[in-house]
Formats: structure tokens, C-alpha cells, sequence
């Protein structure tokens, strides 16, 4: 709070363009520029967002801030804002690593205090964004409110979010839909009236990591490698000398090797050997109570499944032997489902960013398809023998089914308790994904049960009346009532795997935004995007707008209450408050290919007083050194950054 929106500092200082949550990238650059304090460095927002790892990432930047005060400066970026970090991904990490919104609300209220601007020798002028036509002087900085919601237009708006354009002289509407453009004429009068010789900005993603504009005026520092994992661009950061001059040093994405999983198993996945694999999937299965249940009811479904076939296809029972074929299918499904509950707890990657809760609803799937593959086979097989019904043994076989019925009763019981021990205890916290997996492999032990009654049922019938056709006309009905169990459960999944909400759902929001556009000052509701992130829980996204009097973080609770409050299940939402008047001026504005497009300008302009040093993998300074002890300690990781940062004290 006591700093200025325009801080001055001096030279030498190394300045950091975005970083976007790349944690691992932002320890590569201490390597390169060195740790604090023994280096000065000034970072130009955009800490958060886009990113696996934001919340290490900003909780990094503060501490050192509060350590460092007068060696490490952090100056706001367009992401430091609640509206834009509800749809990019901040808000989103911090419910899925704490469970709720409070570090989301702490981050966001410490971005109110972040300064604007730095001014770098009296001479440099480093703000994220760019200039905007209602500054002119740095006083007109000094005297914004900065201690808020950044506002969708005025002069801070301008300053996180304006670009630079080349192929302009004037400010121009931009196509980001906030902010504007502005050329070389705007350039060359904001540092006449100011008394500076050069802008330095960061905000727009350049292919070589950094860029100059407008006769070495202006540059843009972009020191996310490999933006959004995908990118493949590179990053640099600016070492300014004492004397303003300028070097840029360019690097490439932190190696592979390099990247830890954190004390939660949220991270890259590291490379296992087979043994380290299975001790891993053994240790998930005993620590999970549901997966430990599989796990042994699958080894007994497979013991006694060799003892129904053998007896059988002794007996020539098609019951028996339908039911032992099922059995080994169900010891498929057992596995499978066994599979996709280790598999759902496996770490996130830079590829599969939210998990693979996914899989055990995939895996519910699979299982109902198969159960209803087994189903239509066993009513082929069984129509066959109505019309020529075959000999039978009897034999022993009453007992061999009851023993079969008994071990199917374990199972449910089993299956059946833990289902709603797990509900009864853990409410909402049960993954509805997991719930679908369950349910797909408690319908098999439903499936065998029933086959085992059928089979006791027919025996006793053949031994009355001495017809053998009693035997396929009990499979035949277990056949087809399994095939009207599992339907609900292949629905079901089919409309979460095809992001498809059923009619209820979608009657129950539609209903709802009715209520939303009748609130006071609201003008409209537009992008409205609801989706199905499990059986029974809803994502949702919609942009919301407003007359330009009226309070939008007040509006923003009241349609998230509102919506949380009359949409059952809904697990996450995103809503962005728009005033109506940037509606009517972004009608103007260029239309672009999207949120991760941005303009980049032929080449650069000049390299004049601007040395550039590209650093490839290969020459990178010794890594840092994990042991295991601290592998998957994710407090660790940042310790020994900040240990290093106090090395000299």
C-alpha cells in the first residue's frame, strides 16, 4: 500500500515479462539471472493463469516481494483481476488443490495493491500492457485508484491491456476488446513529455522471446517458453546495466527432468520403471478403501470362476456354463474398473490438466456395453437350445450354484454397504465418476447373482419335471432384465462422455437464467456454455451484461449465488460481468481467431543497444538436485528456492 503506482528504482535489474503459472520456467530464470538478493528483478505481471502450477508460481513472487521489498518489484498484469482468472484457470486450480475459493480470494485482493508502473533509471518506463490516450504524464498514474477490480475501460484498463502496432501511428480500438492499439506517434509523445527514451512492456507472446518496436523505443519481454506446453516459442528476460543499457537473454523451457510432483501428486508425471509402477498401483489400491474392495472380490470371482466352467461343461448346464463365461467377463470388468480407480488418482500432466476422473465414467461405459454384449449372446445361445433342448446333468449341480449365490452375495453385500457408507459419510466428496464406475461394477455382481438364481431355479425345475428347457428359459429372463438394468447406467454415461445435460437439467438452467436477465441492470446473457463434468455434477460459463452504473462485483455474487443456489450440482462456475457501453464500442473491433491469438508483427525492427544472448538447453546451468526425501513435498521445492535466496545472510 505504500508504494506508488509509479515506483522508481535503478539499475542493474533483470526485468520478467508473463510467466502464466509455469513454475518450473520461472526457477529456470532464477538460474540464468540469479537468485535474490543478489539480483534485482522486476516482473511485469501476468503471474497467473494458462499454467499447471499458479499458485506456487504467485506464492513464490510474494514471499520473495515480502523478503526482498526493495530488490524485487511486482508490477500488475490484466490476469491479476477476479474476472479473468475465473475463466483461465487460477480460480480453477485453487478449488481443485484446497477445496474451496479462500486462496482464490486472498490471491485476488492482494492483486488490488499491486503498483501499475516502474520507472528504471529515470529513462525507462515498464508497465505489462501499454499506453493509454487518457495518460499523457506519469502524475495522471500517480492519482488512479489502483486498490480495486481492474474496470473493462479508463486508464488502467489501458495500461494491463493496450498493445503496440507497428503498422499504426495513432491509438487505435483494439481487438482484444479492452485496451487499445497505438503507434510510433504515441510513443514518440508519451516519452517526449516524460523525458524517457524507451517503453518496456511484456503482455503479447513473441515467438523469440522478445521483440522492438518503433526505432528501439519500445520492447516486449515474454519469458513464458513454450507457452501453454504447446507453443513452442522461447522466453527471455532483460538484464537493464546501470547505465540503461540493455541485453536480452533468450532460453527455452526448463527441462523435462527437472519438473517434480508435488506433496498431492499434481504435476508431471515422472518416468517409473515397471517395479516403481506396480508398487505405486499397489499402494493406491490398499490405500483406497473402494479399490482395495475390487481388488479382492475380483481374486475370488476369478477362484470360483474355474471351478462353475469345469463343473459346467460336466453337467452340460448352459446356465452354469453361460454363468462361469459371465463370470470371467465380470473378472474383465472387475478389472477394468480396478484399473480406472488407480488410474483416476494418477498425477495431472501438461496434457490432461484436470486429471482422469474421466476414465471411471468411460470405464462405467465400457462395463454396460459389455454386460449387454454378454446378455444378447447368452439369448442366441439360449433360443438355440429352446428349440433343441439338450441333455443335462444334474448331478452336484444345486450345489456348486448355491455356492456360486453365496459368493455373488458377498459381493453385493460388500459393494452395496461401502456405496452407501461412502455417500452417507462424504456427501458431496464422493466423485460422481468414481460413483459411476462402481455402479457399472456392482450391476456385473448383480448380473452373476441373478445367473446363479437362474441356475438353482432351472435345477430344481429339471429335477421335478424332467425337461431341460426350463434351463435356457431362465437365462433367456436373466438375460434380458440385465440388459434393462444397465441401460440407465450406459445413458448416463453417454451423456456425460458427449457433454449432453438431460431435459430436467437443461428445463432447471434455462429456468434459471430466466431469473438472471430479470435482475436489476442487467442487460443481457450471452456465451452460455453448461456442461456435465460427471453423472451429476455441472460446469458452468456465462458472460453477463450490465448497465454501466452498476456495481459488478455486487452483480457477480448475486448471479453466482443465484445460479448456485437453483442449479443443483453445479461443481464450478464461471461468470463475466460486461458493461454495456464496451459492448457497443468492441462491435467496431477487428474480429480474431481467439483468446490465444495474438498479432505478431514481421520481424524485428531494430536491434540497435539491444545485445541478445540465446541460451539452449544443452548450456543450461547445473539443474537443481532432488532427493527423495523431498520429491513429493511440494513446500520443499519452494523452500530451497527460498533458501538460496538468502544463501549471503
Amino acid at each position: 500500500m505504500k508504494e506508488s503506482n509509479v515506483v522508481h528504482i535503478n539499475g542493474p535489474v533483470t526485468v520478467v515479462g508473463d510467466i502464466h503459472g509455469q513454475y518450473y520456467d520461472l526457477i529456470e530464470i532464477f538460474r540464468i539471472g540469479g537468485y535474490c538478493p543478489d539480483t534485482n528483478y522486476l516482473f511485469l505481471g501476468d503471474y497467473v493463469d494458462r499454467g499447471l502450477y499458479s499458485i506456487e508460481t504467485i506464492s513464490l513472487l510474494t514471499c520473495l516481494k515480502l523478503r526482498y521489498p526493495d530488490r524485487v518489484q511486482l508490477v500488475r498484469g490484466n490476469h491479476e483481476s477476479r474476472a479473468v482468472t475465473q475463466t483461465y484457470g487460477f480460480y480453477t486450480e485453487c478449488i481443485r488443490k484446497y477445496g474451496s475459493m479462500q486462496v482464490w480470494k486472498y490471491f485476488t485482493d492482494m492483486f488490488d495493491y499491486l503498483t501499475l508502473s516502474v520507472v528504471i533509471n529515470n529513462s525507462i518506463f515498464c508497465v505489462h500492457g501499454g499506453l493509454s490516450p487518457t495518460i499523457h504524464v506519469l502524475d495522471q498514474i500517480r492519482i488512479q485508484d489502483r486498490f480495486r477490480e481492474i474496470p473493462h475501460e479508463g486508464a488502467i484498463a489501458d495500461l494491463v491491456w493496450s498493445d503496440p502496432d507497428p503498422e499504426k501511428e495513432e491509438f487505435s480500438i483494439s481487438a482484444r476488446g479492452a485496451g487499445y492499439t497505438f503507434g510510433s506517434l504515441v510513443v514518440d509523445r508519451f516519452l517526449h513529455m516524460n523525458g524517457m527514451d524507451h517503453i518496456l512492456r511484456a503482455h503479447q507472446l513473441c515467438n523469440a522471446g522478445y521483440q522492438i518496436l518503433f526505432d528501439d523505443k519500445l520492447s516486449t519481454v515474454w519469458s513464458a517458453p513454450n507457452y501453454c506446453y504447446r507453443c513452442g516459442n522461447l522466453a527471455s528476460i532483460l538484464e537493464v546495466g546501470v547505465h540503461g543499457e540493455r541485453f536480452f537473454n533468450v532460453f527455452d523451457a526448463a527441462p523435462e527432468n527437472d519438473r517434480i510432483m508435488d506433496s498431492t501428486g499434481l504435476g508431471k508425471v515422472r518416468h517409473y520403471s515397471i517395479l516403481q509402477t506396480i508398487k505405486q498401483s499397489i499402494d493406491i489400491i490398499t490405500s483406497d478403501r473402494d479399490s482395495k474392495r475390487i481388488c479382492y472380490f475380483l481374486l475370488l470371482n476369478m477362484s470360483y470362476m474355474f471351478i462353475q466352467l469345469a463343473y459346467g461343461i460336466w453337467t452340460n448346464s448352459l446356465g452354469l456354463i453361460s454363468d462361469a463365461i459371465h463370470m470371467f467377463f465380470d473378472c474383465l470388468a472387475l478389472s477394468i474398473g480396478l484399473f480406472a480407480a488407480v488410474m483416476s488418482q494418477w498425477p495431472v500432466n501438461d496434457e490432461f490438466t484436470y486429471g482422469y476422473d474421466r476414465i471411471e465414467t468411460l470405464a462405467a461405459y465400457f462395463n454396460g456395453v459389455f454386460l449387454v454384449f454378454i446378455s444378447l449372446s447368452i439369448i442366441t445361445e439360449a433360443i438355440q437350445r429352446l428349440i433343441k433342448p439338450p441333455e443335462m446333468t444334474t448331478h452336484h449341480l444345486l450345489i456348486v450354484s448355491v455356492i456360486g449365490l453365496m459368493v455373488n452375495l458377498v459381493g453385493i453385500f460388500a459393494f452395496q454397504h461401502g456405496h452407501n457408507h461412502s455417500h452417507s459419510h462424504h456427501g458431496h466428496n464422493q466423485s460422481h465418476g468414481h460413483h459411476a464406475n462402481m455402479k457399472g461394477v456392482f450391476l456385473h455382481m448383480v448380473a452373476d447373482t441373478l445367473g446363479s438364481c437362474g441356475v438353482i431355479v432351472s435345477t430344481l425345475l429339471i429335477q421335478r419335471f424332467g425337461w431341460t428347457g426350463f434351463d435356457p428359459i431362465a437365462s433367456l429372463f436373466i438375460a434380458v432384465l440385465i440388459i434393462i438394468s444397465v441401460i440407465p447406467l450406459i445413458r448416463q454415461a453417454t451423456e456425460v462422455m458427449m457433454l449432453e445435460l438431460d431435459d430436467d437439467k437443461v428445463a432447471m438452467v434455462e429456468g434459471t437464467l430466466q431469473e438472471v436477465k430479470s435482475l436489476y441492470g442487467v442487460y443481457n446473457v450471452t456465451h452460455i456454455r453448461f456442461w456435465p463434468y460427471e453423472t451429476d455434477s455441472i460446469v458452468g460459463s456465462i458472460h453477463v451484461q450490465v448497465q454501466d452504473d452498476i456495481d459488478t462485483q455486487a452483480m457477480r455474487k448475486a448471479v453466482t449465488d443465484l445460479l448456485q443456489t437453483h442449479i443443483s450440482g453445479l461443481k464450478e462456475l464461471c461468470v463475466q460481468i460486461e458493461l454495456y457501453s464496451a459492448i457497443k464500442r468492441n462491435r467496431s473491433a477487428v474480429s480474431q481467431k481467439g483468446f490465444f491469438h495474438t498479432p505478431m508483427y514481421g520481424g524485428i525492427s531494430s536491434t540497435n543497444n539491444a545485445h541478445v544472448n540465446y541460451r539452449p538447453i544443452s548450456l543450461s546451468t547445473p539443474p537443481i538436485q532432488y532427493t527423495d526425501n523431498n520429491m513429493n513435498n511440494r513446500p520443499q521445492t519452494m523452500m530451497s528456492v527460498l533458501q538460496k535466496q538468502t544463501k549471503k545472510e
